[in-house]
């Protein structure tokens, strides 16, 4: 074995103790700033998730208005099926979607087959389920129908007033079974109706011919949003210069990821500030390490031990005291992972819970290391190129030679000896 080996050995042997408790700080302090990194990726991806586990649309297209409207004419009626067989869609789905009038912020949908949420625009439940096809008084909420209605829950009366057929208002009142996040849902939004009700083929049945609809489609595009100007192109060309409204997808969704960027920014800057702290405070602790392993470095240097094997061993050990830091970063960090995403990003997150994002894993271990054998590195190199003092040994005091003095000059007027040794040995 080798001289650095033996010193390693000799010092884990001796002071193995001490070795595990930095290393389980150093572990504490990476796993919380990978965690937080980790977070933050996180928190990014969690809306582009969203959208491609939902198979989201790209484009909703209203094809016309009911007969009773006394803006019908000036709105064009297109067959349902025309949208669907145009070049650029791939698939689509029917809807009916109806005006309510109370409470205003809302829009009620409802699919006339099972293509939603079935083929397309899958939801993710936040509570309760979602309502049976044959339950005509049955509705899925967004998230954020309750957050503007605290009271309203799974099971709760919804009543609405909406617009009849005959221009008159019309109550229904229904029952909420579940509540649901999906793509287009969520904040900030642009346009009317931002609270979006979802119904059923049989709400349609029942309710359908006392109110006035505004029958739709949702398609998904073959190059996404980039065919939503040929899209418009045909439909307009259709319609004879009819109005059609659209609302496509990809404006809300930029408009949704931009406001999440903002949160996993924020982490970011919280792992950055993690990160700092922890090499400060990592840092010191290894110094006074250094400065109690190399006290006897002079009856080492006396035996033939030279510096660079001092300064070698001094790494063997950050290298030891950092490897099992950096298990524990990784365990850490994984058992943290179901706390984020948080906010608007933790709605949309497809799949919550634990979470191992290898990037940020192993980048954090190998940070943790590579931190490690960093902080250690002056510590070492200095208590061993340290002249021996008299006695042989080698005075801990020198390890902090040519610091400023200021710390001395100001606690030379304090006459408690524990209150002066406590300071120099937090600033010094």
């Amino acid at each position: 074995m080798t001289v650095v080996g033996l010193l390693t050995r000799a010092g884990l042997r001796a002071r193995w103790r001490s070795w595990l408790v930095l290393a389980v700080l150093t572990g504490l302090a990476g796993g919380l700033v990978t965690a937080v990194a980790a977070g933050a990726r996180r928190t990014d991806a969690a809306y582009p998730a969203l959208v491609a586990w939902s198979r989201a649309p790209d484009d909703l297209v209203s094809v016309g208005t009911g007969s009773g409207s006394s803006v019908g004419a000036s709105y064009a009626n297109l067959p349902m099926g025309t949208v669907g067989r145009f070049p650029q869609v791939t698939s689509s789905a029917p809807f009916a979607s109806y005006t309510v009038l109370q409470p205003s912020s809302a829009t009620l949908m409802a699919p006339l087959n099972d293509a939603i949420p079935g083929t397309l625009w899958h939801k993710k439940l936040l509570a309760g389920r979602l309502p049976a096809a044959g339950s005509p008084d049955g509705v899925d909420v967004s998230f954020t129908v309750p957050q503007a209605s605290p009271q309203l829950r799974v099971g709760s009366a919804l009543p609405l007033v909406l617009l009849g057929a005959t221009g008159k208002p019309v109550s229904v009142v229904l029952r909420v079974v579940g509540i649901e996040a999906a793509p287009g849902e969520f904040p900030p939004q642009y346009g009317p109706g931002v609270d979006f009700i979802w119904a059923t083929p049989a709400f349609v049945r029942v309710y359908g011919a006392r109110l006035l609809d505004s029958p739709g489609v949702v398609v998904r595009l073959r190059h996404g949003a980039a065919d939503i100007p040929a899209l418009d192109q045909e439909i307009s060309r259709m319609a004879g210069g009819k109005f059609i409204s659209g609302y496509p997808f990809g404006p809300q969704a930029a408009n949704t990821e931009h406001s999440i960027h903002l949160q996993a920014v924020a982490l970011w800057l919280l792992a950055g500030a993690l990160a700092v702290l922890g090499v400060l405070i990592l840092g010191q602790l290894h110094a006074r390490l250094t400065a109690t392993e190399q006290a006897d470095s002079g009856t080492l240097r006396a035996i033939g031990v030279v510096p660079r094997q001092l300064t070698a061993a001094g790494l063997a050990r950050a290298a030891l005291i950092g490897g099992v830091g950096a298990v524990l970063t990784v365990v850490l960090a994984v058992a943290a992972s179901p706390v984020f995403p948080v906010g608007l990003a933790g709605i949309a997150e497809p799949h919550p819970g634990i979470d191992a994002d290898w990037t940020a894993l192993l980048l954090g271990a190998g940070g943790v290391l590579v931190a490690t054998l960093g902080v250690a590195a002056w510590p070492a190199w200095r208590a061993a190129q340290a002249k021996v003092g008299a006695a042989g040994g080698l005075p801990v005091a020198r390890l902090y030679a040519g610091r400023p003095s200021a710390v001395l000059a100001a606690t030379r007027s304090v006459r408690s000896v524990p209150a002066v040794t406590g300071v120099r040995f937090a600033l010094q």
